[in-house]
């Protein structure tokens, strides 16, 4: 899974925009129980993130979305839960990428009075999930993998995408438009959650017509792949997708492979750090790069979350946070249905509110993958570099939604 990396004023206009999406924004967590009806109150949203190690990239760039998503719903209000208007708060918890600390930060955040957490990938949510047990807290999970998802999890929502959906979407394009690419390899760092994602590409992409090859795995210790890299480019392998390493792994196997001569090409299935692996690699190792989803055309939400995302991050362009950022929007929404901050009540109104968010229209869905409506479902934007260029070349609902969207013409019609 991979993700992206002070605050500007938001523009008048911007404003206006953002108060029509955010009619009914909440955010999350927290709440100032000692404030008297009516009065304005805090609720606070624990991000519980990797901020050092492995990961941290991620971590900081997560943050930095939410961040933005509690200014803008601040700005523009608060969030009205009933007689009460609320003002969100944003509390970082280093998790380090370890189940075991995750679960002693997820203590202290609901010791903090954190309901609302923005966390990781499942092992690390699923060790929290244990430390907050007899406690209701909703957890949004940034990693697309299914470990903590589903009817067993009612609390937890992944707030990214299904994987399946993106890996279709993504080598359908490279299948249409480089007929000649066969062979896919993924790199994967030695985990259960990469271990998964692998297992789903075999799954997922051999049907469209790829061969994939069993999958290359590293420890995410180390920064020489030469010892990996060689046989697989020997190999002949068309394409090497690096959806599980780290950013800052996945530029140096980038900048090594291209080092030993590999012309293939390499794509990402899960919201590439495609900037960050040119700082490393340079542009012309990273051309031909494909990767999903990474949103180019933003909505007027989306250009306004821009702007001051990259303010937080240091001109950061990626894309990937702006999932955050909607799920907060949903999460406001949601609590604004429900009139009140109790996660029990917020969890029920969830599946059925929408917005139209950074990159057109958001919502909770997927019962028919996950069992529970808690997938969020959104266009999946496919990009690839060219002439040294991240370039969009296609956008749209994956196979499994447009199949139910409208009935398929008939021959006739």
């Amino acid at each position: 899974m991979n993700r992206r990396k002070n605050v500007w004023i938001v523009a008048a206009v911007a404003i206006v925009v953002l108060a029509g999406a955010l009619l009914g924004a909440c955010g999350s967590s927290s709440t100032d129980a000692s404030s008297s009806p009516g009065a304005t109150k805090t609720l606070t949203i624990g991000v519980l993130m990797p901020f050092s190690g492995d990961g941290a990239l991620w971590g900081r760039t997560e943050l930095a979305s939410t961040e933005v998503a509690a200014d803008h719903i601040n700005a523009a209000g608060g969030i009205k839960a009933g007689n009460d208007t609320y003002k969100l708060a944003v509390k970082a918890y280093d998790n380090q990428w370890d189940p075991a600390v995750s679960a002693t930060v997820a203590r202290k955040a609901v010791a903090d009075g954190v309901r609302y957490i923005l966390s990781w990938s499942g092992p690390e949510v699923l060790a929290e999930n244990a430390a907050t047990r007899g406690t209701t807290v909703l957890t949004f999970v940034t990693a697309s993998d299914e470990i903590c998802q589903g009817p067993k999890h009612p609390n937890n929502y992944n707030d990214w995408f299904y994987f399946p959906d993106n890996m279709t979407v993504l080598y359908t394009y490279i299948h249409d438009t480089y007929p000649e690419d066969k062979t896919v390899a993924m790199i994967v760092t030695d985990d259960a959650v990469s271990i998964k994602e692998a297992e789903d590409l075999k799954k997922y992409i051999e049907p469209i017509g790829f061969d994939v090859m069993d999958p290359v795995k590293i420890s995410g210790d180390e920064t020489d792949f030469y010892p990996v890299l060689t046989p697989l480019i020997k190999s002949g392998v068309d394409v090497i997708d690096l959806a599980s390493p780290s950013p800052e792994d996945a530029s140096l196997i980038i900048k090594q492979a291209r080092e030993l001569g590999y012309k293939g090409r390499f794509a990402h299935a899960d919201a590439p750090n495609i900037d960050d692996y040119a700082a490393v690699a340079g542009w012309d190792a990273v051309e031909g790069f494909v990767g999903a989803p990474v949103y180019t055309d933003l909505t007027e939400v989306g250009k306004a979350w821009q702007k001051d995302y990259m303010a937080k991050t240091n001109n950061d362009t990626s894309t990937g946070p702006t999932a955050d950022y909607d799920a907060m929007l949903l999460l406001a929404a949601a609590i604004e249905k429900a009139g009140t901050v109790d996660p029990d009540a917020v969890n029920a109104a969830l599946p059925t509110v929408t917005v139209q968010g950074t990159t057109g229209e958001t919502r909770y869905g997927g019962a028919d993958v996950m069992g529970i409506p808690h997938l969020l479902e959104r266009p999946i934007n496919v990009v690839e570099v060219q002439n040294g260029k991240i370039v969009s070349v296609y956008s749209g609902w994956p196979p499994r939604i447009t199949a139910t969207m409208s009935p398929s013409p008939s021959p006739a019609e």
